[in-house]
């Protein structure tokens, strides 16, 4: 990683100009991701998050940095912190390491991908909300999991719906909703935990993670 880490630095150095130029920048397949394999030119990549492990649904193209490699360039670049890195890093669109930039950019390129993969919107929602909650679920006494993300969901239909829009109803043992909004729309319900997958972790904490 130390070798990898001077040629990174090296390129910086004497082919400055030169890298302003994505097309320059796509030959190239430089960076190293947390499982040790290379990062493609269009992948969105991250500095690597502190003493976690984040593993993101596999249809989504962000990657994170190799732990090594991240402390060589720390010491190649003679900086100090994520921040001062992501400066030095700026011409290869290195971001620093944010769970609420993660996330919402996860969210993103779900909703891309559901646009284009209608087939799979149960399977794809599936694996972001089971992302997402297992970070919900792992997080650190002091961590706050970002709040005010709107979310794809499956309404009781199985219908993409905005969290924003959707009420928790009799799946959830919230029959009052029920009662004042089903004569209303039936579809204005949160799917219950098997159909939007997440029928293996106990309701109430599901209910208070989609909250």
């Amino acid at each position: 990683m130390r070798d990898r880490a001077r040629c990174i630095y090296y390129l910086l150095q004497d082919y400055k100009d030169a890298l302003q130029d994505e097309e320059n920048r796509k030959l190239l397949r430089i960076f190293i991701d947390q499982h040790g394999e290379q990062v493609a030119a269009d992948a969105e990549l991250f500095l690597p998050p502190e003493n976690r492990q984040l593993q993101v649904p596999s249809y989504v193209n962000i990657r994170f940095m190799n732990e090594e490699l991240y402390k060589a360039l720390l010491q190649e670049c003679r900086v100090q912190g994520a921040r001062a890195l992501t400066f030095s890093l700026g011409v290869f669109n290195v971001q620093e390491y944010n769970l609420e930039s993660v996330l919402r950019r996860t969210v993103s390129q779900t909703r891309e991908l559901l646009e284009k993969e209608k087939g799979k919107k149960k399977t794809r929602i599936s694996e972001l909300l089971s992302f997402l909650y297992d970070i919900y679920r792992t997080r650190k006494n002091n961590e706050i999991f970002p709040s005010g993300i709107n979310l794809p969901l499956l309404n009781r239909f199985r219908n993409i719906t905005n969290t924003s829009e959707l009420y928790f109803g009799k799946e959830y043992g919230a029959t009052i909703t029920e009662q004042l909004l089903s004569p209303v729309n039936k579809g204005l319900f949160v799917g219950s935990p098997k159909i939007i997958g997440l029928n293996q972790y106990d309701k109430a904490e599901v209910k208070r993670f989609l909250r």
